[in-house]
């Protein structure tokens, strides 16, 4: 072939779904079998439980010395405790069901359950995909996803089941969603429970259609009840299954129930909490993790933090990805925006409650210990959907994809680079 013919050869570009797929499943290959510095959150308690579920043993043991621990017996016999691990339910490490105990297996299997429900939510979510997909692309995200931990199936679901809300915002409730998020809903009532308040995004459409019909009635859509009913089904049965289990690992059973009635009884004191906690310094609250833990979003992980230089471009991309379908998302209603904020609010004050049950226990109203960014992954695609109209278009589309694959590649090449080159 000449160079003429040569010339006029026109390479499709990969769609951004597909461009996703594969680079997350390379990248994370890469660092399934070669990170010699990983950003493991809880690492040990993590495989614990994974490996405990992967044996089919799906409730946690009490420890026989009568200590109050929850955990398991490693392969010499000993009793391992591992509380903060041991109230999760199996759903949670679904991957590593089908391991065998191998962590490489568990590794991989958890990588491309992960990556499937992303893609999945990516593709149902439709005109919102690139919101699901700017979110999944965050390091803080995707290091999830490489080795076995409750939060890759919290990340990687939660981003399907907005999947779906989305498309139910557009499409409106379908016999067909209304079963898919309903069973969906049975599987995010296993996972972290601050993740049921999702569902609250629900109430959107429903309010949209609660008008009067040619009676002069106001008609309700019942269907929003379907998954309502089956997440509060699947939580209360593992909780009705844990419900001995202490979940903290700095405290006892005793200090978490009088945490939990604390809160119950002084409701404001859990708003102070929660200003106190977003607006005192990082690094002044006695803590040397604190900084490390709140800052994922801007360094990628807690440990092995990424610089800028490697993070600024992806965070650029993921800024370009949000505003490529601004002009053609539907402006929301206030009714939509208020829906909206409170489930923000509502999500971030049921974790700032279990972060105190779990770690504080002190009296409410001061900076609740254990905060980390890693936890607002699920509600922060809701903060893209509060940007206006602003009337942003792209004169080229294809040349902004590009470019938005060109910024997430310098990133992911330079963050593999770092966990797999033998940096001091």
């Amino acid at each position: 072939m000449g160079l003429k013919r040569l010339n006029n050869v026109v390479i499709p570009r990969p769609s951004l779904g597909t461009f996703y797929v594969v680079l997350s499943l390379i990248a994370g290959t890469i660092l399934v079998f070669f990170d010699a510095h990983p950003s493991r959150n809880d690492f040990e308690a993590q495989w614990a439980r994974a490996r405990q579920v992967a044996s089919f043993h799906f409730l946690s043991d009490p420890d026989p010395s009568g200590s109050g621990d929850y955990g398991g017996y490693a392969a010499d016999g000993t009793f391992q405790s591992f509380n903060n691990t041991a109230v999760n339910s199996p759903l949670a490490y679904l991957p590593s069901i089908f391991s065998g105990g191998n962590f490489y297996v568990a590794s991989l299997l958890t990588l491309a359950f992960s990556v499937a429900f992303v893609y999945l939510g990516f593709a149902i979510a439709k005109d919102y995909g690139l919101i699901i997909l700017a979110m999944a692309l965050h390091p803080l995200v995707f290091l999830s996803f490489v080795y076995p931990t409750a939060d890759a199936m919290t990340n990687s679901f939660t981003l399907l089941v907005l999947g779906q809300i989305f498309r139910i915002f557009q499409d409106g409730f379908t016999k067909r969603s209304t079963i898919l998020i309903t069973v969906s809903a049975l599987v995010l009532g296993q996972l972290r429970a601050t993740c049921i308040m999702l569902l609250l995004l629900l109430l959107v459409p429903v309010a949209r259609d609660v008008k009067r019909d040619e009676t002069g009635h106001r008609r309700f859509d019942w269907q929003v009840l379907a998954p309502a009913i089956a997440v509060c089904l699947s939580w209360g049965l593992w909780r009705f299954l844990t419900k001995d289990i202490n979940p903290s690992i700095v405290g006892t059973k005793a200090q978490v129930d009088h945490a939990l009635h604390g809160i119950l009884a002084n409701p404001i004191g859990v708003l102070q909490s929660m200003v106190v906690t977003i607006l005192s310094p990082l690094d002044c609250v006695g803590d040397r993790y604190n900084t490390g833990r709140n800052i994922g979003f801007f360094t990628g992980a807690e440990f092995t933090q990424l610089s800028a230089p490697v993070m600024a471009p992806l965070l650029l991309a993921e800024v370009l990805l949000v505003l490529m379908n601004n002009k053609i998302l539907p402006r929301l209603s206030k009714a939509d925006v208020t829906i909206t904020v409170l489930t923000i609010l509502g999500y971030s004050a049921a974790t700032f409650a279990a972060l105190y049950t779990m770690w504080s226990f002190g009296e409410l109203g001061y900076y609740v210990d254990g905060m980390q960014s890693r936890y607002f992954i699920p509600v922060v695609p809701l903060l893209a959907l509060l940007i206006p109209k602003l009337g942003v278009s792209f004169a080229n589309r294809e040349k902004t994809k590009s470019f938005v694959m060109g910024l997430v590649l310098w990133t992911y090449v330079a963050m593999t680079l770092v966990h797999v080159l033998p940096i001091p």
